[in-house]
């Protein structure tokens, strides 16, 4: 009667053994909705959306009379429209990100990592400039010393960028003229 038993224990253990994995996979798994952006491509949106905040706020700061409202939403359109998705996505997103703090935390520390590595790309100063391909957009031409680093590239070309944006926001409603 105890040989009949041990086999019995062993499926009964290689059942709750695959029982918990499944379990464990399923907890694991990350329970994200369709429709939501998955947490890397979240980083990069929203990384993308703070990056051009910093400017439009860098620019309110010179030009106290400027639109910054108007400045903040085509910055903002043009970060999500880059990374190819929508205004919806994002918000949705956004929005599901906040109310659930777990996730957002993973999205904001993936922000933090990007953060640190331009740091530390910053201080690695190159003495020639880089090599672009056709799929790089930066524009080495604009930094006018000959250190050249990977984050003055990237600087100069949002930049440039925003000066684009700020020139197209302007030609549709300028600035009030100050009075004398």
């Amino acid at each position: 009667m105890l040989a009949t038993t041990v086999p019995n224990l062993n499926n009964l253990k290689c059942c709750l053994y695959a029982i918990s994995i499944c379990v464990c996979l399923q907890t694991c798994s990350s329970n994200i909705p369709s429709g939501i952006l998955q947490p890397p491509k979240m980083s990069k949106v929203f990384f993308k959306v703070l990056e051009y905040d910093e400017f439009v706020t860098s620019f309110a700061l010179k030009n106290p009379n400027a639109d910054t409202l108007m400045l903040r939403m085509s910055a903002y359109k043009t970060a999500i429209d880059s990374s190819n998705c929508t205004a919806a996505e994002f918000e949705k997103s956004l929005q599901w990100y906040q109310d659930n703090p777990n996730m957002f935390r993973v999205v904001l520390d993936s922000i933090n990592k990007i953060v640190n590595l331009k740091r530390t790309q910053r201080y690695q100063v190159k003495t020639a400039v880089p090599e672009a391909d056709e799929t790089d957009s930066t524009d080495a031409a604009a930094i006018p010393d000959k250190n050249y680093t990977p984050s003055a590239i990237k600087a100069a070309t949002l930049q440039k960028r925003f000066k684009n944006i700020v020139a197209d926001t302007l030609a549709k409603d300028p600035l009030p003229k100050a009075a004398e």
